[in-house]
């Protein structure tokens, strides 16, 4: 196409270098549009990969949030049951130690009066 603007004289020339132009401009459209497409696709697939890890990461803090308040439950669960358990056997060994206070004194009373 160079060839036949550099060969040609007149109006010839100057349709030979308008469809020289266009077709030029066409091609370097055609190559930016591939160019942006593999630039588009190339930033997709990154961002799709740091996604995919954040997602991952995201998952591995609930989990282990997950585990630790399980945990923690069943440690609170565990520690109330047994401070319950150490009250009742307090109060019954205090009872017991009352009812027994009371029976020695009956004891010690039959005994004094006889």
């Amino acid at each position: 196409m160079q060839w036949l603007v550099e060969a040609s004289e007149g109006i010839d020339s100057k349709q030979y270098s308008i469809d020289f132009i266009k077709l030029t401009d066409s091609l370097n459209r055609s190559r930016n549009s591939a160019k942006n497409q593999f630039a588009k696709i190339k930033y997709d697939s990154k961002n799709a990969i740091k996604n995919e890890q954040k997602y991952k990461k995201n998952m591995w803090i609930a989990l282990g949030l997950t585990i630790l308040i399980t945990l923690s439950a069943i440690l609170l669960f565990y520690y109330m049951r047994k401070r319950a358990g150490e009250r009742l056997k307090g109060s019954v060994n205090e009872t017991e130690t009352r009812i027994a206070k009371k029976s020695m004194m009956n004891w010690r009373m039959m005994f004094i009066r006889l």
